[in-house]
């Protein structure tokens, strides 16, 4: 990764650009037996196992936060707990057979795919990328619950944590609010393609720890789900109903910064997953270069306690700076072509992600701050 590091500032301005080039120098690390899997990049550890009879995820840990959202330690409920006379698995429905095989599908420095086999009966593929706090799931053959448990989001126990769900300001119901014991539901009238719920064919659900902001996710396609349920029952969290079509595409992730940062992170994704824009979390270079300035039609200056930005168009923009933990530490609107002034005087010296993003262009880098 190529990054531009600003000593202390000795001129009046400093002019940075955006350079796209990725950089992989992060790894994919995969541990696979037949019984178990184990999937890491640089931002998260995901695994694997078989646990009472039944294969489940037993670990979705953040690595810089240290915090695992789906910790076995903390959350002991049984996980196969049984309802109306029969044994659920908490995770995909009635009873999920053992992990019983896995294979390397796809074995590339900046994808990695993995095949698990649940004693024949669920089969899905596992895909990870060198960093990113998410992982791409295609169902081949499953039920049609999807349910992600025991979840214990940001470290705490459900009954702890707060949903956020794409839409909700604008849904009919709310989050203690219910159909059919359902959030979405068609058999109730729901439209069927989610309606307020659908970003850009995505439903985007999710859970946090409200203190410390981190929690988890998933993304499904709105045209194939007819029933969402949030149950904050120990081992259950959102429950999602498909309509089983299979394969079917769909995205776990973790986050950092609460509801806004799921929702910011899962629409990235969505964007991405739509063909629009890079995959999140790609390192991108930072380069003073005039040429490529002019050339992706963006600058920011640097001068005092301000950035200077130049709009290249009279869209409407979203300028947002994170720090390494993903947090959203700086969000503006900026309209019209031409220079814009922002404070940052907030924001202590290190390094940042910074993006500016229109209905149509989107511009990422990472930048760095002195004092």
């Amino acid at each position: 990764m190529v990054v531009n590091r600003i000593g202390k500032m000795m001129v009046s301005m400093l002019v940075l650009a955006f350079a796209f080039e990725a950089a992989y120098a992060e790894e994919i690390t995969l541990t696979l037996s037949n019984d178990s899997a184990r999937f890491e990049n640089d931002d998260i550890v995901m695994e694997y196992n078989n646990i009472g009879g039944g294969g489940r995820c037993t670990m979705f840990k953040l690595k810089a936060e240290d915090v695992d959202n789906a910790d076995r330690g903390l959350n002991n409920i049984d996980p196969f707990p049984i309802w109306g006379g029969v044994r659920w698995d908490g995770e995909h429905g009635p009873a999920r057979r053992p992990l019983s095989g896995t294979s390397v599908l796809k074995d590339e420095p900046d994808e990695k795919t993995v095949f698990l086999d649940f004693g024949g009966g669920d089969q899905q593929e596992m895909t990870i990328y060198p960093n990113g706090t998410y992982v791409k799931v295609r169902y081949l053959k499953s039920a049609t619950n999807y349910l992600d448990a025991p979840l214990t989001p940001g470290g705490k126990m459900m009954d702890e944590a707060e949903y956020c769900i794409y839409g909700a300001d604008s849904w009919t119901r709310g989050y203690k609010e219910s159909c059919q014991n359902s959030y979405y539901n068609t058999s109730c009238g729901d439209p069927e393609d989610a309606g307020a719920l659908n970003y850009k064919g995505w439903m985007i659900y999710g859970v946090y720890n409200k203190d410390n902001g981190i929690g988890l996710a998933r993304l499904m396609p709105a045209d194939m789900m007819w029933a969402l349920k949030l149950a904050a029952v120990g081992y259950q969290g959102f429950e999602g109903f498909a309509r089983g079509t299979y394969p079917m595409d769909a995205y776990l992730y973790c986050f950092t910064g609460g509801c806004e940062g799921s929702l910011e992170l899962g629409m990235q994704i969505a964007d991405w997953a739509n063909g629009d824009g890079e995959r999140p979390g790609v390192e991108t270079a930072v380069t003073p270069a005039a040429d490529r300035m002019e050339k992706k039609g963006l600058r920011i200056n640097l001068h005092g306690n301000a950035f200077s930005v130049a709009v290249p168009d009279n869209s409407k923009y979203q300028l947002v700076m994170r720090n390494l933990s993903g947090r959203v530490v700086l969000r503006t609107s900026l309209a019209g072509a031409g220079q814009h002034t922002v404070d940052r005087s907030q924001l202590s010296s290190g390094l940042y992600a910074i993006s500016l993003e229109s209905q149509n262009r989107q511009f990422r880098g990472k930048i760095a701050l002195a004092d």
